[in-house]
């Protein structure tokens, strides 16, 4: 019999031999007034996993069961044995046992659930054990049974441990078996397993058969102890999923308690945990304790792997927010542990961009452990070359994390996992244990578990270690690895849009910090405590299950009070170091101006460098009358016959764009600068002109006056209306806007005498015009996605699909002379879509200002509604590029969302275009179709994670065929240019600084 009909009966024997007795739990219809007392339960509904919508949050909530051993279960004797009673839950509890408090959050290792070590109970067969349990959600957890008690009787434990290990050693012999001879023999070591006796739960008839097949196996013994198991000890804990941080600081303190203690108790452990939040929990409620870790860590039995603040999301982050994560996990942990991390731990990132070897390496890791995004796909390479896009290689560690040592899923991956190195010729292979998620750590019975499979005779050496050690040992072996080039393939792509709140407020926050420190450093301001304060702030949010839409309505009522907070700090720095240049240059600080005049030969006085530029996007505008200081004339600026503005560019590169300022004196027509007259135009109350170029971190001045410019006296900008639509003709491109729903139906390029839009408007393509505006430009789209329960996570089928192609109001705001303005509303369904579509004189785009009042119901019957802006153009061999953390990488465009981050590119064989955004990261892309997900109403786990009202700013840029010319544009596009007097909207900017790669 053939070891593949063998296992597969083995491994169900000891699956239900592990499941233990079933309890069921009755819920009182309202609260007793003595939980503890005595009473008949059994005429009480019965609670099951569905009813989890009931619990009262922050309140008590009352179980009760009751449990009959039976004399004999599964053929093995329960008299005077122990029994294990597990606790798997999520949320904090209390537990009794016939009166007598079993699980209490003063336990120094027990806290809310899950427990690693269960209660031990004797068996009693016969007698009636009553259980009443206590929950305190902190959060409603969705869809997760939030009770998760398990109760194993020890014999039954101790023989699933037997019966799984002959099936792993039949499973190793099996991989190492060569020739024909070998592999008869383990087919007549799998005939030798008496199966009928597994079945009849004849425990003696079938161990004299295991010890048959095992000695039929001997000949493969010297081979499997060659091979070593690395066991992993680790406590994966997410910081905010189905619960809140507050609830976390309780799982923290847990688990390294019990970790130091276990570590103490057995010299053979190794123990390896991440993320800074989580050791600063020990640091802060018990120093003690933190001292025992870093002595721990100082013997080389606790490896240190927090080489990012936290566990965050990967695609998403800026690239100089990942260096953040990196840089200041580094340095707290040289200053608290006395060590950085040499292994990047990023287990639940939802992919892997293609540069993160690069990045890793240069932060002093030479180790990437991972779990998703494998690309053995089915095989799941545990160990692999990974080369960057750059060619920079590291070795990858992959594996599932979350297991255990006992019989089951965890310790079958383990074992049946050997299989896999035996392929690539490696004698060393790895296993994480220790519970997960919501914490859990390592559990001191499994130790002795662990000593049951160690005595079999065919188990490999399963030895405690460290990803450092396990790395050492492969490298040692010389073996030939596989290998992959570039980003991993991504998964749970709605995370990418699901809660476009916190992906909006990380883009701004992002934006402000990076604008504050740019400035600071120009002004010699020293904000640095400050700046790291509000930074770790957004790298907190960038956990992923937070960042990725995938927590409880909660935690973002959290992460939007820390980012809220961030961004006061950095609008606070921002003034003060735009104040302190303002006041002049410091010392002999050397930098330039517009007009290339170094600062340092200015009087002192004169307006210096900075910006609002990143919060603002491109040219930031301060007012110069209200900053203290003083004249090229030595005046101060009541005696100026004009007032003027300052443009601070944070940027590292050269840069103009389009500004909006409330700054100027009402009727400034136009400005001075060194370059010329700047015309303006008033727009609702602003000033908007485009500037001249302003130099990398640095400034120019512009004089206001009230003279009309030459160019005002006949509109550059032309709108002129049709029945059907608007015309708006400028230098750079003429535009049909329709007036039914606000779609560009034609767009030509008049610099490349290109027309993007193919089917926009009426052509003959038969013997009757067609005319296909949905495959037009600025096309409003609501999809309708199946009901599923992980809606934040997955995207599915789409079951209807409507485009806003009419019923929309279109009205004409401005015509001229600069800037030509229009205002579209959609009122469709339960919602309204506002946007405002703006054209300028000078340049070639489009800049579009959407607000959305999102009011689409959601859930398990109306699924999952989401809104879209197409942008479809004509384009022969288009290739999609979208951006990364400090990279570009170029995917299929398939139609299969994606992730970027401030813009997406299409390019054909004559030109594309780019499509930039201020807050938006999903996006898809099918042949010259580029789409950017504005909402997504998913339902699970925040009920109502994207009703509201939502503001959305993009930019259209046409180009040419050169690749990546739109590069500089897209990076400048972080926000629009506004004033300093007070935050400024994260927006995007349409500016005209391109330049070829």
């Amino acid at each position: 019999m053939p070891a593949s009909a063998v296992i597969p009966q083995l491994l169900a024997k000891a699956g239900e031999l592990e499941t233990g007795l079933e309890l069921t739990w009755h819920a009182p219809p309202t609260p007793p007034a003595d939980p503890l007392a005595p009473a008949d339960f059994r005429s009480w509904p019965v609670w099951n996993a569905d009813a989890w919508t009931s619990l009262r949050k922050n309140a008590p909530n009352w179980f009760y069961a009751s449990l009959v051993f039976p004399p004999v279960l599964h053929g093995l004797r329960l008299t005077n044995e122990k029994a294990y009673i597990y606790i798997h839950g999520y949320c904090p509890f209390t537990l009794w046992v016939d009166g007598v408090e079993a699980f209490a959050e003063t336990h120094a290792w027990h806290a809310t659930g899950p427990i690693a070590d269960p209660v031990v109970t004797l068996i009693e067969p016969g007698r009636e054990y009553r259980l009443a349990l206590c929950l305190e959600p902190t959060e409603i957890p969705f869809r997760f049974n939030p009770i998760g008690v398990a109760v194993r009787p020890l014999p039954c434990v101790e023989q699933a441990v037997d019966v799984q290990a002959l099936a792993a050693e039949l499973r190793i012999a099996e991989g190492f078996a060569r020739t024909r001879r070998e592999r008869d023999t383990v087919r007549r070591a799998a005939a030798a397993v008496d199966l009928s006796a597994l079945a009849a739960d004849d425990w003696p008839a079938f161990a004299d058969s295991a010890t048959r097949a095992e000695k039929l196996l001997a000949p493969f013994a010297g081979r499997t102890r060659a091979m070593t198991v690395h066991l992993i000890g680790h406590t994966h804990i997410d910081l905010d999923w189905q619960w809140t941080w507050k609830d976390t600081v309780l799982c923290a303190r847990r688990d390294i308690r019990a970790a130091v203690e276990l570590l103490e108790d057995f010299p053979e452990l190794r123990f390896s945990l991440s993320q800074v939040p989580v050791y600063q929990v020990a640091r802060e409620l018990d120093p003690a304790l933190f001292d025992r870790v870093r002595r721990l860590i100082a013997e080389g039995r606790w490896e240190n792997v927090a080489s990012t603040w936290v566990e965050g999301d990967l695609n998403m982050a800026d690239g100089e927010a990942v260096v953040r994560q990196m840089r200041y996990a580094a340095q707290w942990g040289e200053r608290e542990l006395g060590c950085r991390a040499t292994v990047f731990w990023a287990p639940d990132t939802f992919g892997h961009p293609g540069n993160m070897p690069q990045l890793a390496m240069l932060g002093g890791c030479d180790t990437y452990f991972h779990w998703r995004g494998n690309p053995g796909g089915a095989d799941n390479w545990p160990v692999r070359w990974w080369r960057g896009v750059d060619g920079t290689r590291i070795l990858a560690v992959s594996s599932a994390y979350g297991g255990g040592l006992q019989p089951g899923i965890g310790m079958w991956q383990a074992l049946h996992g050997v299989q896999q190195y035996q392929r690539f010729g490696l004698r060393n292979a790895h296993h994480v244990w220790g519970g997960g998620d919501h914490g859990g750590g390592l559990a001191r019975h499994h130790l002795d578990i662990l000593e049951r499979y160690r005595r079999r005779p065919l188990m490999p050496v399963l030895r405690f270690s460290t990803v450092r050690e396990f790395r050492e040992a492969v490298l040692a072996e010389g073996a030939k690895l596989p290998g992959n080039t570039g980003e991993s393939f991504h998964l749970f792509e709605g995370c990418f849009t699901s809660h476009a709140r916190i992906k909006a407020y990380n883009r701004r926050c992002e934006t402000a910090l990076l604008t504050a420190e740019a400035l600071t450093a120009l002004a010699e301001v020293d904000a640095g405590d400050e700046l790291r304060a509000a930074w770790t702030s957004v790298l907190f949010n960038q956990f992923h299950d937070i960042f990725d839409g995938a927590a409880v309505a909660d935690s973002y009522r959290d992460a939007f009070a820390r980012a809220e907070t961030s961004l006061a700090a950095a609008d606070e720095i921002t003034g003060r170091a735009v104040a302190a240049l303002a006041c002049g240059p410091a010392g002999d600080r050397p930098r330039t101006g517009v007009d290339g005049t170094p600062h340092g030969d200015r009087p002192r006085g004169e307006p210096g460098l900075g910006c609002g530029g990143r919060v603002g996007g491109a040219a930031a505008a301060s007012p110069a009358g209200d900053r203290p200081r003083m004249g090229v004339d030595g005046t101060v600026p009541g005696d100026r016959p004009r007032d003027a503005v300052i443009l601070w560019n944070p940027l590292g590169f050269e840069r103009g764009g389009l500004v909006r300022t409330r700054c100027l004196p009402a009727g400034c027509r136009r400005l001075q600068g060194t370059e010329g007259a700047v015309p303006v135009q008033w727009v609702d109350g602003e000033a908007v002109f485009l500037s001249p170029p302003v130099p990398a971190f640095s400034w120019g001045r512009l004089e206001a006056d009230d003279t009309p410019s030459p160019d005002d006296e006949g509109s550059a900008v032309r709108v002129t209306e049709a029945p059907t639509h608007f015309e708006v003709d400028s230098p750079r491109c003429r535009v049909r806007l329709c007036r039914e729903s606000g779609i560009l139906t034609s767009y030509c390029d008049k610099a490349s005498a290109r027309e993007l839009v193919g089917y926009g408007v009426p052509k003959t393509l038969s013997h009757v015009p067609v005319t296909r505006k949905e495959l037009a430009l600025n096309v409003f789209q609501i999809i309708d996605e199946s009901p599923n329960p992980m809606s934040s996570w997955l995207i599915h089928e789409p079951w209807r699909e409507e485009c806003l192609v009419r019923g929309a109001t279109v009205e004409c705001l401005d015509r001229g002379p600069l800037v030509a303005r229009f205002r579209v509303t959609h009122r469709v369904r339960s919602s309204q879509i506002t946007e405002e579509i703006w054209f300028h004189r000078d340049l070639a785009g489009v800049w579009l200002d959407v607000r959305v009042d999102w009011q689409e119901p959601c859930g398990p019957e109306a699924g999952v509604p989401q809104l879209k802006l197409a942008f479809a153009a004509s384009l022969r061999a288009p290739r999609a590029r979208f951006e990364g953390p400090f990279s570009v990488v170029e995917r299929p465009a398939d139609g299969l969302e994606t992730v970027t981050q401030k813009w997406a590119d299409l390019t054909g064989d004559e030109g594309g275009f780019t499509l930039c955004n201020d807050s938006r990261y999903g996006c898809d892309a099918l042949g010259g179709r580029l789409r950017v997900t504005l909402v997504r109403n998913a339902y699970s786990p925040d009920p109502c994670s994207d009703r509201g009202v939502h503001r959305v700013q993009l930019a259209f840029e046409p180009h040419g065929a050169a690749p990546l010319r739109f590069l500089k544009s897209a990076r400048a596009t972080k926000g629009r240019p506004s004033s300093r007097s007070g935050r400024s909207s994260a927006c995007c900017s349409p500016t005209r600084c391109r330049t070829s790669s």
